[in-house]
C-alpha cells in the first residue's frame, strides 16, 4: 500500500514510521525547506533555534518508549527548570515549572489557599491514571467547565492567579477563561512525570529520528489539492500528481480545514473550521557573550492578574546548553496576538526587548528573528475534544486525518495522532486484503 503523508511535522513522521513498519511505503510531502514543522529546528550563526516547542515532558510516555526504542535517551538532557513567576510588584518568586508543586509557595496564597489546592493536586494525582494527550481519555475529563471555572471551584481565586496561571499560560498560551480544564485534570493525575528534557541538537530531532529510514520525502513539495475515491486517493502538488492507495492530512488544522474542503462531509470541516487556534509571535535575541552569566533562573512567567501579555521569557543556553556557541546565550519570548496586530516587525521586536529587560536586564543583542506563528498552538474550549474525535472517526476509510489539534498542542499529542491514523488504514488493508 502506498500512502501520502502530507505535512512532515511530528504527526506526519509518526504517521509514515508507522506505515513503514506496517510494510506499506510512505510518501511524506512537506511544503517547507525542512521537516519537524512546528518543532522545527533552525539554525542561525552558529545557534539552534527551537521555533516552536522547547521541552518533552516525562508524561509524553509515548514518545519516550519510541526514543528508548531506537537508542536516543542517552541524548535527552534533563532540564530543571528554574522559574521565576514574576508578580504584580515587580518582585520574582523562584519555583520550578517541572514541580508544579512549588508554586504553592507564592506569598500572595493563604495557608488555607495552599491546603486548598494541596488537597485538589493530591487528591487527582493518587486517582487513576488518564492521559493528558489521549483523545478518549481528554473527552471523558471534559465535564464542560473552563479551566478558570474548575479552577475557582476546586482550588479558588488566588491559587488560579498565582498557581494555574504561571504553569498553563507557557504550556498551552490560551486564555484560560475559554479553554476545557481537561488538560490540566488529567496531566495532574501524571503530576509526578512532570520532568522536562531537551534533546541535543533541538527538539527538531525528534522528527528527524521519527522519519529515519522513510527514503521517500519531498521537500519543498506543498500539496495544492485531493482528490479520493473509494480504491485511490490522488494528491495534486506544483510538481504533478502523486496518486496513492490512501493519504493522511497531518497539516496545521487551518491548512488540514482548507485541503479537505469538499473533499470530505462538510460535518468534518465545519468542526476543524470551529478550532480556536493561538497566534503568537516567538521573537529569539542572540547574544555571542551570556550578558545573564548569574541570573539563577532560567524562565520567567508571569503570575498576578492582568500581566499575561506573554507566555514568558527563556535562556535557551540554560534549557538546551548545545544549542549556543561556548560562552553565548539566546532567550526567547512569545507575544500573542493580542500583543502584537498592527504592529511592525520593528515594533515587535521592540516590544518583545521590553519583556526580555522586565525579566533579565536589557542587553543590546547581537541578533534578533522573529517567527510568525499563525497557529502557535490551538485554544481547546469545552467539547473539543468530542468534536475532534467525531471528525477523525467520521474520515472516509482511506484518508486519515492527524495532528495534535485533535487534542491541542505538544508533541505527544501530534505523535499519538498519527500512528493512531496509520493504525486506522492498516485495519482499512487488512480487511480489504481478508475480503478478498
Amino acid at each position: 500500500m502506498r500512502v501520502a503523508i502530507i505535512g512532515a511535522g511530528v504527526a506526519g513522521a509518526a504517521a509514515a514510521r508507522a506505515v513503514q513498519r506496517q510494510g506499506h511505503h510512505p510518501v511524506v510531502l512537506e511544503a517547507a525547506n525542512g521537516i519537524g514543522g512546528r518543532v522545527r529546528t533552525v539554525t542561525f550563526d552558529g545557534f539552534s533555534i527551537d521555533s516552536g516547542a522547547i521541552f518533552v515532558m516525562g508524561s509524553y510516555a509515548r514518545t519516550l518508549s519510541i526514543l528508548r526504542e531506537q537508542g536516543h535517551l542517552p541524548a535527552m538532557r534533563r532540564w530543571p527548570a528554574r522559574t521565576a513567576v514574576l508578580d504584580d510588584t515587580g518582585r520574582k518568586h523562584r519555583v520550578r515549572l517541572d514541580r508544579p508543586w512549588t508554586l504553592l509557595r507564592m506569598p500572595q496564597l493563604t495557608v488555607g489557599d495552599r491546603l486548598r489546592a494541596a488537597r485538589e493536586i493530591g487528591r487527582l494525582a493518587l486517582s487513576p491514571d488518564r492521559g493528558p494527550f489521549d483523545i478518549d481519555d481528554l473527552a471523558a475529563a471534559d465535564d464542560g467547565r473552563t479551566l478558570a471555572e474548575w479552577a475557582g471551584d476546586h482550588l479558588g481565586p488566588r491559587s488560579f492567579e498565582y498557581v494555574v496561571r504561571p504553569l498553563m499560560d507557557p504550556l498551552t498560551g490560551a486564555d484560560p477563561t475559554t479553554i476545557s480544564a481537561a488538560f490540566l485534570r488529567t496531566l495532574l493525575t501524571q503530576v509526578q512525570r512532570t520532568q522536562l528534557t531537551v534533546p541535543d541538537g533541538g527538539l527538531g530531532r525528534i522528527a528527524e529520528w521519527l522519519l529515519a529510514g522513510v527514503d521517500d520525502v519531498r521537500l519543498n513539495t506543498p500539496v495544492l489539492g485531493i482528490e479520493h475515491t473509494a480504491d485511490t486517493v490522488v494528491v495534486r502538488t506544483p510538481d504533478g500528481t502523486v496518486e496513492a492507495d490512501a493519504a493522511v492530512v497531518a497539516t496545521d488544522v487551518r491548512t488540514a480545514t482548507v485541503l479537505l474542503d469538499g473533499v470530505v462531509d462538510s460535518a468534518i470541516t465545519d468542526a476543524l473550521a470551529a478550532v480556536v487556534p493561538v497566534t503568537a509571535h516567538h521573537i529569539v535575541f542572540g547574544y555571542h557573550r551570556d550578558p545573564w552569566p548569574r541570573v539563577p533562573y532560567d524562565l520567567v512567567v508571569h503570575g498576578a492578574p492582568g500581566m499575561h501579555h506573554n507566555y514568558g521569557a527563556l535562556l535557551n543556553g540554560r534549557r538546551a546548553p548545545a544549542s549556543v556557541p561556548p560562552g553565548g546565550q539566546t532567550v526567547s519570548i512569545w507575544l500573542d496576538d493580542a500583543q502584537t496586530r498592527g504592529l511592525s516587525e520593528e515594533q515587535i521586536i521592540a516590544k518583545a526587548r521590553r519583556g526580555v529587560a522586565m525579566a533579565f536586564g536589557d542587553t543590546e543583542p547581537d541578533f534578533s528573528r522573529v517567527f510568525p506563528m499563525e497557529v502557535a498552538l490551538i485554544a481547546p474550549v469545552p467539547g473539543h475534544y468530542a468534536a475532534m474525535r467525531r471528525a477523525r472517526d467520521a474520515m472516509p476509510a482511506r484518508l486519515r486525518l492527524a495532528g495534535d489539534f485533535l487534542t491541542h498542542s505538544g508533541i505527544e499529542a501530534a505523535l499519538l495522532a498519527g500512528e493512531r491514523a496509520a493504525a486506522d488504514l492498516g485495519a482499512v488493508q487488512s480487511s480489504r486484503v481478508v475480503g478478498g
